[in-house]
Protein backbone atom coordinates (compact mmCIF):
# COMPACT_ATOMS: atom_id res chain seq x y z
CA UNK A 1 0.00 0.00 0.00
CA UNK A 2 1.47 3.69 -1.14
CA UNK A 3 1.65 6.78 1.31
CA UNK A 4 -0.24 9.23 -1.02
CA UNK A 5 0.78 12.84 -0.10
CA UNK A 6 -1.70 15.94 -0.24
CA UNK A 7 -2.00 19.79 -0.26
CA UNK A 8 -0.67 21.29 3.01
CA UNK A 9 1.67 18.35 4.49
CA UNK A 10 -1.64 15.75 4.87
CA UNK A 11 -0.34 12.22 3.69
CA UNK A 12 -2.30 9.07 4.16
CA UNK A 13 -1.76 5.20 3.98
CA UNK A 14 -5.02 3.46 2.52
CA UNK A 15 -7.79 5.43 2.68
CA UNK A 16 -7.71 9.14 3.25
CA UNK A 17 -10.77 10.90 5.09
CA UNK A 18 -11.19 14.27 2.73
CA UNK A 19 -13.27 17.03 2.65
CA UNK A 20 -14.52 19.57 -0.44
CA UNK A 21 -16.53 16.77 -2.73
CA UNK A 22 -13.29 14.49 -3.07
CA UNK A 23 -14.77 10.63 -2.77
CA UNK A 24 -12.65 7.98 -0.57
CA UNK A 25 -11.65 4.80 -2.73
CA UNK A 26 -9.58 1.69 -2.22
CA UNK A 27 -8.00 2.56 -5.33
CA UNK A 28 -5.62 5.42 -6.33
CA UNK A 29 -5.63 9.02 -6.27
CA UNK A 30 -3.69 10.90 -9.62
CA UNK A 31 -2.83 14.22 -8.79
CA UNK A 32 -2.96 16.90 -12.46
CA UNK A 33 -1.39 20.43 -11.75
CA UNK A 34 -0.51 22.59 -15.23
CA UNK A 35 1.43 25.09 -13.35
CA UNK A 36 3.71 22.62 -11.50
CA UNK A 37 2.68 19.13 -13.26
CA UNK A 38 4.88 16.88 -16.09
CA UNK A 39 3.56 13.72 -17.40
CA UNK A 40 6.67 12.01 -16.90
CA UNK A 41 5.78 12.12 -13.01
CA UNK A 42 4.22 9.44 -10.90
CA UNK A 43 1.26 11.55 -10.30
CA UNK A 44 0.64 9.36 -6.92
CA UNK A 45 1.02 13.21 -4.98
CA UNK A 46 0.50 16.95 -5.31
CA UNK A 47 4.37 17.46 -5.53
CA UNK A 48 5.24 14.70 -8.48
CA UNK A 49 1.36 15.90 -10.21
CA UNK A 50 0.79 15.02 -13.68
CA UNK A 51 0.42 18.24 -16.42
CA UNK A 52 -3.23 16.81 -17.86
CA UNK A 53 -5.97 15.08 -17.06
CA UNK A 54 -5.71 12.64 -19.91
CA UNK A 55 -2.45 11.91 -18.85
CA UNK A 56 -3.46 10.98 -15.27
CA UNK A 57 -6.66 8.94 -16.91
CA UNK A 58 -4.24 6.62 -18.94
CA UNK A 59 -2.73 5.75 -15.54
CA UNK A 60 -5.83 4.46 -13.98
CA UNK A 61 -6.89 1.11 -13.72
CA UNK A 62 -10.78 0.18 -14.72
CA UNK A 63 -13.38 -0.48 -12.13
CA UNK A 64 -10.76 -0.04 -9.09
CA UNK A 65 -12.36 3.51 -7.70
CA UNK A 66 -9.75 5.46 -9.01
CA UNK A 67 -9.55 9.35 -8.43
CA UNK A 68 -7.83 12.09 -10.92
CA UNK A 69 -7.38 15.32 -8.63
CA UNK A 70 -7.13 18.74 -10.27
CA UNK A 71 -5.56 20.99 -8.06
CA UNK A 72 -6.84 24.52 -7.76
CA UNK A 73 -6.36 26.63 -10.79
CA UNK A 74 -5.54 23.60 -12.90
CA UNK A 75 -5.75 25.33 -17.07
CA UNK A 76 -5.99 23.11 -19.87
CA UNK A 77 -6.96 24.66 -23.42
CA UNK A 78 -7.80 22.37 -26.22
CA UNK A 79 -7.75 22.70 -30.12
CA UNK A 80 -8.83 19.82 -31.79
CA UNK A 81 -10.93 16.92 -30.22
CA UNK A 82 -10.88 14.63 -27.20
CA UNK A 83 -8.78 17.60 -24.95
CA UNK A 84 -8.87 14.43 -22.45
CA UNK A 85 -10.91 10.81 -22.86
CA UNK A 86 -12.44 9.39 -19.62
CA UNK A 87 -12.38 5.78 -21.39
CA UNK A 88 -11.54 3.53 -18.51
CA UNK A 89 -14.72 3.02 -16.46
CA UNK A 90 -15.65 3.98 -13.16
CA UNK A 91 -13.48 6.79 -12.49
CA UNK A 92 -13.18 10.57 -10.65
CA UNK A 93 -12.13 13.33 -11.95
CA UNK A 94 -12.59 15.86 -9.02
CA UNK A 95 -11.67 19.83 -9.13
CA UNK A 96 -10.29 21.54 -5.70
CA UNK A 97 -11.01 24.80 -5.42
CA UNK A 98 -13.80 27.28 -5.32
CA UNK A 99 -15.24 30.02 -7.93
CA UNK A 100 -12.82 30.93 -10.29
CA UNK A 101 -9.94 28.52 -8.61
CA UNK A 102 -11.60 26.05 -10.14
CA UNK A 103 -10.13 24.28 -12.68
CA UNK A 104 -10.31 25.46 -16.15
CA UNK A 105 -11.35 23.63 -19.46
CA UNK A 106 -11.34 25.75 -22.52
CA UNK A 107 -12.44 24.52 -25.49
CA UNK A 108 -11.32 26.67 -28.09
CA UNK A 109 -10.26 27.55 -31.90
CA UNK A 110 -12.32 25.02 -33.55
CA UNK A 111 -16.11 23.93 -33.82
CA UNK A 112 -14.62 20.32 -33.09
CA UNK A 113 -13.37 20.79 -29.51
CA UNK A 114 -14.62 18.63 -26.68
CA UNK A 115 -13.98 16.42 -24.12
CA UNK A 116 -14.78 12.52 -24.70
CA UNK A 117 -16.65 10.42 -21.31
CA UNK A 118 -16.45 6.99 -23.53
CA UNK A 119 -16.42 4.54 -20.39
CA UNK A 120 -19.29 3.63 -17.97
CA UNK A 121 -19.73 5.02 -14.04
CA UNK A 122 -17.52 8.43 -14.68
CA UNK A 123 -18.21 11.22 -12.51
CA UNK A 124 -16.83 14.82 -13.63
CA UNK A 125 -17.36 16.99 -9.86
CA UNK A 126 -16.10 20.57 -9.62
CA UNK A 127 -15.00 21.51 -13.42
CA UNK A 128 -15.38 24.72 -15.14
CA UNK A 129 -16.02 24.52 -18.75
CA UNK A 130 -15.43 27.37 -21.16
CA UNK A 131 -17.02 27.10 -24.43
CA UNK A 132 -17.48 30.64 -24.82
CA UNK A 133 -14.31 31.64 -27.10
CA UNK A 134 -15.77 29.46 -30.36
CA UNK A 135 -19.34 29.90 -31.76
CA UNK A 136 -21.08 26.67 -32.58
CA UNK A 137 -19.16 23.94 -30.65
CA UNK A 138 -20.81 20.94 -32.30
CA UNK A 139 -20.84 18.78 -29.05
CA UNK A 140 -18.49 20.05 -26.31
CA UNK A 141 -19.09 17.67 -23.68
CA UNK A 142 -19.45 14.48 -25.49
CA UNK A 143 -20.86 12.09 -23.61
CA UNK A 144 -21.22 8.12 -25.15
CA UNK A 145 -21.36 6.13 -21.72
CA UNK A 146 -23.67 4.99 -19.22
CA UNK A 147 -24.53 6.03 -16.16
CA UNK A 148 -21.96 9.50 -15.94
CA UNK A 149 -22.47 11.90 -12.71
CA UNK A 150 -21.75 15.62 -13.86
CA UNK A 151 -22.41 17.41 -10.84
CA UNK A 152 -21.12 21.23 -9.17
CA UNK A 153 -19.43 21.87 -12.47
CA UNK A 154 -19.90 25.56 -14.03
CA UNK A 155 -20.31 25.17 -18.09
CA UNK A 156 -19.83 28.40 -20.32
CA UNK A 157 -20.94 28.85 -23.65
CA UNK A 158 -21.75 31.26 -25.69
CA UNK A 159 -21.84 32.48 -29.60
CA UNK A 160 -21.77 35.98 -31.33
CA UNK A 161 -24.69 36.88 -29.73
CA UNK A 162 -24.63 35.86 -26.17
CA UNK A 163 -23.67 33.18 -23.50
CA UNK A 164 -25.20 30.65 -21.28
CA UNK A 165 -24.34 28.85 -18.33
CA UNK A 166 -25.37 24.99 -17.01
CA UNK A 167 -25.49 24.46 -13.23
CA UNK A 168 -25.24 21.15 -12.12
CA UNK A 169 -25.56 19.87 -9.00
CA UNK A 170 -26.54 21.85 -5.97
CA UNK A 171 -24.04 22.98 -3.53
CA UNK A 172 -23.80 26.71 -2.74
CA UNK A 173 -21.25 27.72 -4.62
CA UNK A 174 -23.18 26.43 -7.72
CA UNK A 175 -25.96 28.89 -6.22
CA UNK A 176 -23.85 31.51 -6.11
CA UNK A 177 -22.58 31.23 -9.78
CA UNK A 178 -26.62 31.08 -10.78
CA UNK A 179 -26.88 34.16 -9.02
CA UNK A 180 -23.82 35.73 -10.75
CA UNK A 181 -25.24 34.62 -14.10
CA UNK A 182 -28.52 36.32 -13.69
CA UNK A 183 -27.66 39.37 -12.20
CA UNK A 184 -24.94 39.83 -15.12
CA UNK A 185 -28.19 38.93 -17.58
CA UNK A 186 -26.48 35.25 -18.64
CA UNK A 187 -29.38 33.05 -18.88
CA UNK A 188 -28.96 29.86 -16.72
CA UNK A 189 -29.95 26.14 -17.96
CA UNK A 190 -30.20 23.90 -14.72
CA UNK A 191 -29.57 19.93 -14.15
CA UNK A 192 -30.15 18.51 -10.87
CA UNK A 193 -29.64 21.81 -9.60
CA UNK A 194 -31.59 24.36 -7.83
CA UNK A 195 -35.37 25.73 -8.34
CA UNK A 196 -36.57 29.36 -7.00
CA UNK A 197 -39.87 30.63 -5.42
CA UNK A 198 -40.40 34.33 -4.89
CA UNK A 199 -42.95 35.39 -2.72
CA UNK A 200 -44.73 31.78 -2.70
CA UNK A 201 -45.38 31.76 -6.34
CA UNK A 202 -42.33 29.92 -8.43
CA UNK A 203 -39.68 31.46 -9.99
CA UNK A 204 -38.92 30.58 -13.53
CA UNK A 205 -35.17 32.27 -13.74
CA UNK A 206 -33.83 29.20 -14.36
CA UNK A 207 -34.42 26.99 -17.44
CA UNK A 208 -34.62 23.06 -15.98
CA UNK A 209 -33.30 20.45 -17.98
CA UNK A 210 -33.88 16.32 -17.84
CA UNK A 211 -30.42 15.11 -19.13
CA UNK A 212 -27.02 16.73 -19.74
CA UNK A 213 -28.39 16.60 -23.64
CA UNK A 214 -30.72 18.64 -23.46
CA UNK A 215 -29.67 20.70 -21.04
CA UNK A 216 -26.54 21.58 -23.62
CA UNK A 217 -29.65 22.01 -26.51
CA UNK A 218 -31.41 24.62 -24.54
CA UNK A 219 -27.96 26.75 -23.20
CA UNK A 220 -26.88 26.62 -26.91
CA UNK A 221 -30.47 28.08 -28.37
CA UNK A 222 -30.62 30.89 -25.09
CA UNK A 223 -27.22 31.79 -26.16
CA UNK A 224 -28.08 32.25 -30.02
CA UNK A 225 -31.19 34.18 -28.51
CA UNK A 226 -29.10 36.15 -26.15
CA UNK A 227 -31.96 36.41 -23.46
CA UNK A 228 -32.62 34.83 -20.25
CA UNK A 229 -35.00 32.77 -19.73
Amino acid sequence: MTLTSFPNGVSSFGIPIMGGGVPTTTGRYYFVDSTTGSNGNSGLDSLNALASIDAAINKCTANKGDVVICMSNHAETGTTAALFNADVAGISIIGLGNGDNRPTITLGTSTGCDVDLAADNVLIRNLKFDMTAVDSIAAGIDVDGAYITIEDCEILMGDSDGQAVIAIGGSYGTLSEIAYALLNGVPVVGLNTWAFSRNGQEDNSIDLAQNPVEAVEKAFALAEKGETP
